[in-house]
């Protein structure tokens, strides 16, 4: 696994009932889901792939094998940074 550290980028972050809306610098708007919105809000402070992942598997008790947790980690971390909401530190 990389250690490779990200951080959320955002202009304004707003928290729904299931949701969170996020605005980049372009003001355009975005939804996270509430398991997106938990992975992002751990990349408030920068961390690397390895320190998300184990802490979803630790404090939120996710039923699901590490590998496939990565996966879904790094495909959301690259839809981020598409859309200017996740940079690499």
């Amino acid at each position: 696994m990389d250690k490779i550290k990200y951080r959320a980028k955002y202009h304004k972050w707003r928290n729904e009932n299931n949701y969170s809306i996020i605005t980049n610098d372009n003001l355009e708007l975005f939804f996270l889901d509430d398991i997106s919105t938990e992975i992002y809000a751990l990349f408030i402070e920068a961390k690397d792939l390895g320190e998300v992942v184990q802490f979803m598997i630790d404090e939120f008790g996710y039923d699901v094998k590490k590998e496939v947790l990565e996966h879904d980690v790094k495909m959301l971390i690259k839809k981020l940074r598409s859309l200017n909401l996740m940079e690499v530190v």
